[in-house]
């Protein structure tokens, strides 16, 4: 039988140190994945707010973290992880870059996607072909690859991966 994160959650006490996360307007604890599909400064809030709850249970656990590591916006939880602000203060920051990104590209102007399956020369082969800039944004791994494009791009974008034997394109 498949185990829900729901229940793994609550079985090691996530649910609660979710809820105990200090800040308004974070995302229900059950649909801040479902909110993350609408809105893209919720399920950074969400994620954030789910890393603040397994430091809380690593720490109740007598379990000290050594490292971290933030990887996007889990840069902000990072920050708090090494002990350089309060949780409080890393979701403040959280908000102020989620407002600089809208104000540098009102309306929506651009977007990313993840192509699987291509190389980052082969990605890189494809950007003359669309209709507006595109770059590269970062390789998360040699053939996963994060593209970001004026939001005109987007479907000559998909079709070029499409073309090229992509596995997947997400965004």
């Amino acid at each position: 039988p498949t185990v829900s994160p729901g229940r793994l959650f609550q079985r090691h006490g996530v649910r609660e140190a979710y809820d105990a996360v200090p800040g308004a307007g974070l995302p229900d604890f059950d649909t801040f994945y479902q909110a993350a599909v609408a809105d893209d400064v919720q399920a950074q809030r969400g994620g954030f707010a789910l890393s603040m709850a397994l430091l809380t249970v690593l720490h109740t656990r007598g379990l000290p973290v050594d490292i971290v590591a933030g990887y996007s916006c889990g840069v902000y939880a990072g920050l708090v992880a090494a002990g350089m602000c309060a949780p409080g203060v890393g979701l403040a920051i959280l908000d102020r870059a989620a407002e600089a990104i809208a104000l540098a590209a009102p309306g929506n102007a651009y977007g990313m996607a993840a192509v699987l399956g291509l190389s980052e020369t082969r990605v890189t082969a494809l950007l003359p072909e669309l209709p507006g800039p595109a770059w590269i944004a970062l390789v998360n791994t040699p053939r996963q690859i994060l593209v970001g494009f004026a939001a005109g791009c987007r479907e000559a974008f998909r079709e070029a991966c499409g073309r090229a034997g992509a596995m997947k394109v997400v965004d």
